[in-house]
């Protein structure tokens, strides 16, 4: 078996689909093995039950972006069920930048009330709004505000729940849409700008969070998103490492240009972020000791 531990915004079910192969693999995604068996509360129990499900069938079996905590102690015990782990890893910011298109819509929504846990929202694919025409918009404004933030944060989360009070209200009123008809409502510059905050702190914090991790556990066995899906061959290398049996022909390499799930117009680093961000971005990515292990990875952190 083999676990490939993510925080998402990884080709992770275009990952799935390619090591899913008829009567030969299956690879798990998310909570699809959950749903099998929603009494599974943590890692070492989910993988008792993998191999348990899988006694009959004695497929390649294993999970990519499943929703359960590991830690050391759990990693040491999967290590004794012949569980194989590795860490995901993409470039932050290409990452950072994908999280915040993605929950950009929940986040203006539910403003300060936002459920951070599980922020999901469906449909994005439509999206008629994006992030990098808010930072264009608001700028200004969201440099002002994340000063505010950063010189208390009591004082901007209050300002920013009765900014998202007034939203909901006025969008009721005024059949407010989700899209670039926001951005000339000069009214609303100041809430979007607290959105986009709040929306950038939660998505770096989570983005370097893992990263951190996988510095911490990852025992040598880290995954580069660039890497696997730059060609085929890089594939086939990353899918041997899990599991030797893995060859061409029995991978659904023909999914491979399928690529699916991408939300952002272009990926062109941190160009466009607000100076505030990028500076402390920097300086999150310095306290957290992270830089040497970015400079390892070839990301380019500038």
């Amino acid at each position: 078996m083999y676990l490939i531990l993510t925080n998402g915004h990884s080709a992770t079910r275009w990952v799935t689909k390619i090591l899913t192969k008829d009567k030969f693999s299956k690879c798990y995604h998310s909570d699809s093995l959950l749903k099998i068996n929603p009494k599974i509360e943590d890692i070492i129990n989910y993988h008792k039950f993998l191999k348990k499900h899988n006694s009959t069938e004695k497929l390649i079996v294993g999970s990519i972006h499943i929703p359960l905590q590991i830690n050391k102690n759990s990693l040491g015990e999967l290590n004794k069920m012949g569980v194989k782990s590795f860490w995901l890893i993409r470039n932050p910011i290409d990452k950072i930048n994908s999280m915040m298109q993605f929950y950009l819509q929940k986040f203006i929504i539910n403003g300060f009330f936002v459920k951070k846990k599980n922020p999901l929202i469906i449909d994005n694919k439509n999206a008629k709004l994006f992030v990098n025409n808010i930072f264009k918009e608001c700028n200004e404004q969201i440099n002002l505000s994340f000063e505010k933030y950063l010189k208390s944060k009591n004082n901007f989360y209050f300002s920013y729940a009765l900014d998202t009070f007034k939203f909901k209200i006025n969008k009721i009123f005024f059949n407010h849409q989700l899209d670039e008809t926001l951005l000339k409502n000069k009214n609303l510059k100041r809430y979007l700008s607290e959105v986009i905050i709040n929306l950038f702190l939660f998505t770096s914090s989570s983005c370097l969070r893992f990263d951190q991790q996988a510095v911490n556990l990852a025992q040598n066995r880290i995954i580069s998103f660039e890497e696997i899906v730059q060609n085929k061959k890089n594939f086939l290398n990353f899918a041997k490492d899990l599991n030797n049996k893995f060859s061409a022909e029995n991978l659904n390499l023909d999914e491979f240009f399928n690529k699916v799930g991408k939300n952002v117009k272009s990926y062109d680093k941190l160009n466009y972020w607000p100076e505030t961000f990028r500076e402390y971005l920097f300086k999150k990515i310095k306290d957290k000791n992270l830089s040497t292990f970015y400079k390892k990875m070839k990301y380019q952190i500038s």
